[in-house]
């Protein structure tokens, strides 16, 4: 018979094998859908939410906007991940993100 304890961690372990399974598809799908050759984006203004903030975070990458996202998520140490609310895509991402005025939910 296998523990309650044993059960959850098999548990979590097949979640996170799930997530990174997700996430690996996500990234293949943003590679094969943003034809870096024909749009030539300079960067991405993202707009992110997290259940633990009361506001939009806006922040700018010039790499694949998921793999800031899995980037962000495991470097805080929030109880729960950013989820994707929309991005621009624009040739000077920077200054954009540097002027968004505070923006808030």
């Amino acid at each position: 018979m296998i523990s309650q304890k044993s059960s959850d961690l098999i548990e979590a372990a097949q979640a996170h094998k799930k997530a990174a399974e997700l996430r690996s598809q996500i990234n293949q799908w943003y590679v094969e859908n943003h034809d870096r050759k024909r749009t030539k984006p300079k960067g991405y203004v993202y707009f992110l939410e997290n259940q633990s903030f009361d506001y939009i975070k806006v922040g700018f990458t010039t790499r694949a906007i998921p793999d800031r996202m899995q980037e962000l998520n495991r470097s805080t140490s929030l109880p729960t991940e950013f989820k994707l609310v929309g991005y621009i895509v624009c040739e000077d991402a920077a200054k954009i993100e540097k002027n968004r005025g505070g923006i808030r939910e």
